[in-house]
């Protein structure tokens, strides 16, 4: 009945931040400052429901934003490109803060938390690699996906080198075949299942 009620609670707090985003409509970066604070300063199954319902919202449903006429032609700097992978590692940084609040909070196992830190990161990046893939063209997406995974590798690999040479290697590969796919398929669902009723909220 316990699980039962935290999963209720989830549900509620993520439909209040997806109506709020819906109804706001605030851009990626706020929506990061606003996330963070959720996150930080209110229990955990609170921030949890909020931030992946207000990022769902802006990523698939009010953030629209098309590449630069002549971006395909210029292409992406380096700059642009560190920019790219520090919005990718904030949802890093934001599981680590969450997993921390769910350990204080001490009412779930250790296996409970890291499936609750696993399904929050996994659903933020998709909601980053969404939202990113409006900035770059398509036909540049998958060298970019490249350059973010090199990037966000040496990021994280402050806490990664603790683990071991073999889990680095495995991890810095996963990267490499992850994010290139990721960043180049993340906007196909969008044809393929929700086409005509996302459509309807431009």
């Amino acid at each position: 009945m316990e699980i039962a009620g935290q999963v209720m609670l989830y549900f509620v707090f993520f439909i209040l931040g997806f109506s709020c985003q819906t109804l706001a409509r605030l851009g990626p970066g706020l929506l990061l400052a606003v996330g963070f604070g959720s996150v930080l300063f209110l229990p955990p199954l609170w921030g949890l429901g909020l931030v992946t319902g207000s990022f769902l919202a802006c990523a698939f449903f009010t953030y629209k934003l098309k590449p630069q006429a002549n971006a395909e032609q210029a292409g992406i700097g380096w700059l642009r490109m560190m920019a790219y992978a520090a919005l990718s590692f904030s949802g890093f940084l934001m599981t680590l803060v969450l997993v921390w609040k769910l350990k204080l909070d001490q009412q779930f196992f250790i296996a409970q938390r890291e499936a609750v830190g696993w399904f929050f990161f996994a659903l933020l990046e998709v909601c980053f690699y969404r939202i990113l893939a409006y900035a770059i063209p398509s036909i540049q997406r998958f060298s970019v996906g490249y350059r973010m995974a090199f990037l966000e590798f040496w990021l994280i690999l402050y806490w990664l080198w603790p683990m071991g040479g073999f889990t680095v290697f495995f991890v810095f590969c996963a990267m490499l075949l992850v994010s290139p796919l990721l960043l180049t398929l993340v906007d196909q669902p969008t044809t393929w299942i929700v086409g005509d009723l996302l459509e309807r909220f431009k």
